[in-house]
């Protein structure tokens, strides 16, 4: 609130060889406060919506800094209401009209221009990732109003692809045309890689164990048989598959392989999941040879998830069902010691996740 604050005069003199100091006066002069705020060239919203919006009261401290942020820095400012609902041209400028004592008053000039809505959604950069699962995940599609939730909202969802940096994501409005109400808004994207390869060996007991995994998290299962496409694998569907095995030989082993499209169809985000897996433990003397007693287990399970629209849309439903079939010869520590024993389960989970960027 002290804006006749200035420094008057400032000097520097010598300590010793080896320091200075420097002498700073400063003038503060008075403290001023918000009194009246006036809203003019508003016709979308009232003013009353707007005072609400803009969180000053008067008495507070005249502060521009926090002005500025509250018409059009912060994610629920005064701007926001109008870029939220198609006005891409809103300006407002803030006046001062009467400076009383130590109270201000301010005339907010308000330029709602001509509501846009959009022409062309352009995506570059898409070296890998087929355009159709992106644009899938927009929020800003041909013909809707420009909305600048719309856009936080899709940059958000393409994050979560996992399949672009973030960092150096462009998204801007182009060829904006005034007069017909319409603009292009192009998005920039740079692919980067987010498939895993996990090895991993260790020795212990007189025996070595291994593990071999491998994550493609950009799949395409529907070119898995065109040759063509392998290069070095099929992706650009978005599609997630993972092979990985653990073995020390004869003793123990376990393979598993999953498999996940999270558009299944292509026309809804209702995810579809398969996954099979297979072990085998063995006994060992106290020479490790390998015994007759073993644990085998074989498991698959399906699943599918929904994106719900209600409470919200960052909610989903996942349903999956699960079988295990487990065969035990004189295995000591289990349910059973010999024979076999069937286990079918089904789970449900309803969650909902809002973060930005989910790095893990």
């Amino acid at each position: 609130g002290f804006r006749d604050a200035e420094i008057v005069k400032d000097s520097i003199y010598k300590i010793n060889d080896k320091r200075i100091g420097i002498k700073i006066e400063v003038f503060e002069g008075r403290q001023y406060f918000f009194r009246n705020i006036d809203w003019i060239g508003n016709t979308k919203y009232s003013s009353q919506l707007l005072d609400r919006s803009l969180k000053i009261k008067k008495g507070d401290p005249y502060d521009t800094e926090m002005l500025s942020k509250r018409l059009n820095v912060d994610e629920d400012a005064v701007s926001s209401l109008y870029l939220d609902n198609g006005y891409l041209f809103f300006n407002v400028s803030p006046t001062i009209m009467k400076i009383d004592g130590d109270s201000i008053d301010l005339q907010m000039r308000i330029f709602e221009g001509k509501r846009v809505r959009l022409n062309n959604i352009i995506i570059k950069g898409n070296d890998k990732t087929n355009e159709h699962v992106i644009r899938r995940e927009l929020r800003t599609k041909p013909g809707d109003l420009f909305s600048k939730a719309d856009i936080m909202r899709s940059q958000r969802e393409i994050a979560q692809l996992g399949h672009f940096d973030p960092e150096q994501f462009g998204i801007e409005p182009i060829n904006i045309n005034q007069a017909e109400g319409t603009v292009d808004l192009e998005y920039t994207l740079v692919e980067k890689s987010n498939d895993q390869l996990e090895i991993a060996g260790g020795w212990g007991a007189n025996m070595f164990i291994g593990t071999i995994g491998l994550r493609f998290s950009n799949f395409s299962i529907k070119n898995a048989l065109k040759l063509s496409e392998w290069k070095p694998i099929p992706s650009g569907d978005g599609q997630t598959l993972s092979l990985r095995v653990q073995t020390n030989g004869e003793y123990y082993s376990q393979y598993s392989v999953s498999f996940m499209d999270p558009w299944m169809g292509g026309k809804k985000p209702n995810s579809f999941s398969v996954s099979f897996y297979h072990s085998v433990r063995k006994n060992t003397n106290y020479v490790y040879e390998v015994g007759d007693e073993y644990i085998k287990i074989t498991g698959a399970s399906v699943g599918l998830g929904q994106r719900l629209r209600w409470p919200d849309d960052y909610f989903t439903l996942s349903n999956s069902i699960s079988y295990q079939l487990y065969r035990l010869n004189d295995w000591g520590g289990f349910i059973i010691s010999n024979g076999k024993t069937n286990n079918l389960s089904l789970s449900n989970t309803f969650e909902r996740i809002s973060v930005d960027l989910r790095i893990f």
